[in-house]
């Protein structure tokens, strides 16, 4: 039975794909000698134990994705032109723009409001002050999260096409 867990690792097969079966031919096999079945018998345990140390699984936290193909995706219809989308979809392109170019997380963006003094419109920007009575889960109390100031990308690009990525634009509009 060991010998055939290892010809399937070398195989290429994952961990959880030989558990699986050692658990199938758990269901037809009738046991080894002195009582032990193949579910129960403590060499294969550390044999398929010592496979997951060799090839650990790989966990990704989040799914890819691809910032190019989502900017890309923003400068087209329905978000652009900005007069022409719907109040949804400008809210939604404002929302990443906005996410993107501050690098913040999302509990400091969510402390951002649109009260009057909270978003103030700068000759080369906007500098966005978050709610002081917002409170994230991993801040003191006497602790206020610092404004935001997002530059205008009219300042630091000269490519005209580039304007459709600007959250100052956005948020303007």
């Amino acid at each position: 039975m060991a010998d055939f867990l290892v010809s399937l690792f070398n195989s290429g097969r994952q961990v959880n794909t030989i558990r699986g079966y050692r658990s199938a031919v758990a269901s037809i096999h009738e046991g080894f000698e002195a009582g032990r079945t193949v579910s129960s018998d403590r060499s294969l345990d550390l044999l398929i134990r010592a496979m997951a140390l060799k090839r650990p699984r790989i966990r990704t936290l989040a799914p890819p994705w691809d910032m190019k193909a989502v900017l890309e995706a923003l400068s087209r219809p329905p978000f652009e032109p900005l007069s022409q989308c719907s109040l949804f979809e400008l809210s939604i392109k404002t929302a990443f723009l906005l996410a993107a170019a501050s690098a913040r997380r999302r509990s400091a963006l969510h402390a951002l409001s649109i009260l009057p003094g909270h978003m103030r419109m700068e000759p080369h920007g906007v500098r966005l002050v978050p709610d002081a009575s917002f409170l994230a889960k991993n801040q003191t109390v006497d602790f206020l999260p610092a404004p935001i100031f997002l530059a205008s990308i009219d300042s630091f690009s000269s490519i005209r096409e580039d304007k459709v990525w600007c959250p100052v634009r956005a948020l303007r509009y």
